[in-house]
């Protein structure tokens, strides 16, 4: 055994031995074949839906693919590459504040309002009010995180309430709760014509 006075709790380098030997036993795993196996086995669908849940056909996959970049700089962090593999809406998390994100760059950029249609461009203002659910992702947007995370997954990812409670960590009860105060606010927000 080394040194009478070292015990194996004795800190080295911020970790005990039996920790740095464990660290070293470990498998290294390549974390960009782990990147790549999770976005092949599901992940690129995810990005792809969040992506059109909240913003829409237009810029979809540009926002996907943003946050695909976020998703793989994080995924060094082993708490935050498990939470990205096992709760989808963690991943609709960042692809909403990617969106937003995008949206208050937008905002912020002047030379964007002077590019932007005007009331003359009919044909613009007519394809937006053609999207279906534009005015839906918009209203989605206007909620706080936690009911936009459980709308998304609740309909966009088509789960049940009791596996949308599972994969956010709450009871169902309090999940039954969120459910229906994100849907009155939806309806007070999208008004008669869209809450039917």
């Amino acid at each position: 055994m080394g040194d009478p006075g070292e015990s194996p709790e004795t800190p080295v380098s911020g970790r005990c031995q039996t920790q740095r030997r464990a660290a070293e036993a470990a498998p290294a795993i390549d974390l960009n074949d782990d990147f790549a196996e999770w976005f092949s086995a599901g992940g690129s669908d995810l990005l792809l839906r969040s992506a059109h849940g909240v913003c829409g056909r237009r810029v979809y996959e540009d926002i996907a693919f943003e946050a695909a970049g976020t998703i793989y700089r994080r995924w060094g962090d082993p708490r935050k590459r498990h939470l990205f593999k096992t709760q989808p809406g963690y991943v609709f998390q960042v692809v909403r504040n990617t969106f937003l994100s995008h949206l208050r760059k937008a905002a912020n950029r002047p030379e964007l309002h002077q590019e932007l249609p005007g009331e003359e461009d009919g044909a613009f203002w007519q394809r937006l009010a053609e999207d279906p659910g534009h005015e839906v992702r918009q209203a989605i947007l206007l909620l706080n995180a936690d009911e936009a995370e459980l709308i998304f997954i609740r309909y966009f990812l088509n789960l049940t309430l009791s596996a949308t409670a599972r994969d956010m960590g709450l009871k169902r009860s309090e999940a039954e709760k969120l459910h229906n105060k994100a849907l009155a606010e939806l309806r007070t927000m999208l008004g008669p014509e869209g809450a039917g």
